[in-house]
């Protein structure tokens, strides 16, 4: 949990100077012991000095051979516990900075969740995790050294300056034995050395300064007051909002909104309509407090929307935007995001409801069968249970026996005997699926001595190699007008050099009628060319079908050599096993799918969920699917997807207000018509909507209908009674206009 509060001091971090952070009251004790323990190394770094003088004196001049050894033994040990103790200075520094910089970052971040919305609309997307990561490090690391440095180099230099006045007046009066002009040079060579690191931290604090106030500068706004923001205040609100007089204006004088007066009662649907630039969405965000009206008030069941606490706000108002944000983690993650941690988990049975209405609110927004195809693409890994396995193998066998031929068609199956033309030709020796990649590589059998062998008895060295030829030439054009497709990239496992070296091979072969010896390099880098080439993917070269044959006819005695010399390297397809490491798609199709045509890819979905709920399998592999990575803002769903995860997060919060933005502006329609009956049926008279609306076919599922023009409530009412108005909602209906 963010600790919001400011226990040193009421100033507020943006207003705190840089040197305020060295002697906090946390820091103290570490800093009062750094400051022990540089005296202690200065006074430590003397002793060799002194040393050095009795070395000299005492023990060679004197010839004294115990003196010597002591002295050196004395000196030995000074040194090392002065290196001792700079470790011991390097590693508080670093302790002092680091715990400083997690301070000033809590502290920071605190004061950022505090200040006003309308603080982020002008504040650039990024700042938050840039003033955070990179401008606050170099102001901790400063912290670190902040006293340390200057006091170790101070001391330093004064002890030595010493030393060298003294030497300097004992060599004018003719009192300087040897051994103390030895003291005296080895103190003024290193005399500069403490001024050159007082300099370089100079420069440290100037660089720490520079940024600590950057970072400070950029988020130098009045915090909102959030002592109450843990547990919402207002509780069992209804959703009856009402608009008087709101109006916004911008920084640079806009008018965006103008006299905006609207009372919606509790369970209404209202959409907001009107042309471009109209206001519609300025409007929703001042619902949802995104953004506050610079006149007039809105209220939610009596209270005013701005008295309210962020807390009242997220827990009564729900808002998905046109480009909803999609927070990095897994799907189950984003959905459940309003609610508590362990939510999916609890105990007591909740735990099992709450996956219930999780799965009832992805069929609601038609996210249900992407989380499915995130579920059947995606592996239960290396731990997936044996009932799971043996389940998803009945399905199997199941699916194979339901599945109707015209289908069946268009599955390439694992078959033993068969040639797969949608595998790489590594995959067709090998029939299986690599699980120690360290061992193992689909494209380099030829690398293992073993399988070398069996290639060549097997009289498949010689061909795979001229495939690899006739690869190199077919890949010459992509090289000689790049860029290279991305898909060919995919096809190459070496580097650009290497393949650009074999471009003339298939020039030499076959030169004055005699075919030219290939060095052990040139034919490694064309079996491995060969062993990556997927026939039905790159369609650069056609597989004759004698080299088909001799692939299959291998397969056994490779499987064979493979699981006496690499057990537990591969698992090899069996129709009656789980295929370990595979997808789930491909265990229960024990193949891949080559339709791209939708209406086939459907009816095979439609099959593959029959087999699962046959093996009551289907809730699982949505479990599965729930746990896809989202990747960074989403990046790894559609946009589409994106927008049902937000709808469906929202749904499943169950807020007495909804507001949409253009919510399903990226759908298909239909998606977009399964979310509006949704909202239909599950949610008017339950929660109230206000949504933005871009299709106004759909006008008609709504109770009442808001046209806005220039920042102006222009007509509002009935769809029925605007149309017989023959206004300016008929006239925008008429015309198409959004």
């Amino acid at each position: 949990m963010i600790d919001h509060t400011n226990h040193q001091t009421s100033t507020p971090i943006v207003k705190r100077p840089l040197f305020s952070w060295v002697w906090l009251r946390s820091n103290r004790k570490r800093q009062a012991l750094l400051l022990v323990i540089v005296l202690v190394t200065v006074l430590v770094r003397i002793v060799p000095l002194e040393m050095q003088k009795r070395i000299v004196d005492e023990g060679i001049m004197g010839r004294n051979a115990d003196l010597l050894a002591t002295y050196c033994l004395i000196y030995l040990v000074a040194f090392l516990l002065a290196s001792s103790l700079k470790y011991g200075i390097n590693a508080l520094q670093t302790i002092i900075g680091q715990k400083t910089l997690a301070r000033m970052r809590r502290e920071m971040l605190g004061h950022i969740l505090r200040l006003p919305y309308g603080f982020f609309r002008n504040t650039q997307s990024g700042a938050v995790v840039t003033t955070l990561v990179t401008e606050l490090a170099t102001a901790g690391d400063f912290i670190g050294v902040a006293l340390a440095v200057p006091a170790t180099n101070i001391l330093t230099n004064f002890s030595r300056f010493f030393i060298f006045a003294l030497g300097g007046y004992l060599a004018l009066k003719g009192h300087l034995a040897i051994g103390s002009l030895v003291a005296f040079l080895s103190a003024q060579e290193k005399l500069y050395d403490p001024w050159k690191e007082l300099i370089q931290f100079y420069q440290a604090y100037q660089t720490a300064s520079v940024t600590y106030d950057r970072a400070m500068k950029a988020f130098d706004d009045i915090p909102e007051d959030t002592s109450n923001n843990e547990k919402p205040m207002t509780q069992g609100l209804k959703g009856r909002l009402e608009l008087s007089q709101v109006g916004y204006r911008t920084a640079d004088g806009s008018w965006l909104l103008r006299d905006i007066s609207l009372k919606i009662e509790a369970g209404e649907h209202w959409a907001l309509v009107g042309t471009s630039g109209s206001g519609k969405s300025t409007l929703a965000h001042c619902i949802v407090g995104l953004v506050t009206p610079s006149n007039g008030r809105i209220r939610l069941d009596g209270h005013t929307l701005s008295d309210l606490t962020r807390a009242d706000i997220s827990h009564n108002i729900a808002f998905v935007p046109q480009k909803p944000f999609v927070f990095k983690g897994t799907v189950a993650e984003n959905i459940c995001y309003p609610a508590p941690v362990d939510w999916l988990e609890a105990k007591n049975g909740d735990g099992r409801k709450h996956r219930d209405d999780c799965i009832k609110v992805l069929q609601q927004v038609s996210l249900f069968v992407d989380v499915l195809g995130f579920g059947l693409e995606g592996s239960p890994g290396p731990d997936v249970r044996d009932d799971l396995k043996s389940a998803i193998v009945a399905a199997r066998q199941q699916l194979s026996q339901d599945l109707p031929d015209d289908l069946a068609a268009h599955i390439e199956r694992f078959d033993p005997k068969r040639f797969l033309k949608h595998a790489s030709l590594g995959e067709n020796l090998l029939f299986g699926r690599v699980l120690q990649d360290d061992v193992i590589d689909a494209r380099r059998l030829a690398d293992i001595p073993e399988a070398a062998d069996l290639l060549t008895k097997a009289g498949l060295r010689e061909p795979l190699i001229d495939i690899g030829l006739q690869i190199a030439d077919g890949l010459a054009p992509y090289f000689r007008h790049p860029p290279l497709p991305e898909y060919m990239q995919r096809l190459l496992p070496l580097d650009m050099a290497k393949i650009e070296a074999c471009l003339d091979l298939r020039d030499r072969v076959g030169h004055n009628g005699k075919k030219t010896p290939l060095s052990a390099d040139e034919e490694d880098l064309l079996l491995l060319l060969s062993m990556a080439y997927v026939p039905e993917q790159f369609q650069l070269v056609k597989i004759p079908e004698s080299l088909q044959n001799g692939i299959v006819a291998l397969r056994g005695k490779l499987q064979a050599l493979l699981s006496q010399h690499m057990p537990g390297a591969v698992s090899f397809y069996r129709h009656d096993r789980y295929i370990e490491q595979a997808d789930i798609l491909s265990n229960l199709l024990f193949g891949r799918v080559t339709a791209h045509h939708d209406e086939i890819r459907r009816r095979i979905g439609e099959a593959i969920n029959r087999a699962l709920i046959e093996e009551e399998l289907l809730e699982v592999i949505v479990e599965i699917g729930l746990q896809h990575q989202v990747g960074t803002a989403g990046t790894n769903l559609s946009g589409g997807q994106q927008q049902k995860l937000a709808i469906a997060r929202t749904l499943l919060k169950r807020p007495p207000v909804l507001v949409f933005d253009e919510a399903t502006a990226g759908l298909d329609n239909a998606s977009q018509s399964r979310v509006q009956d949704t909202l239909v049926k599950h949610w008017k008279g339950r929660s109230t909507l206000v949504a933005v609306i871009h299709r106004l076919d759909i006008l008609h599922h709504y109770d009442k209908v808001a046209v806005m023009k220039e920042g102006r409530i222009v007509e509002s009412g009935s769809f029925d009674d605007l149309m017989e108005k023959k206004e300016v909602l008929h006239e925008l209906v008429t015309n198409g206009q959004s």
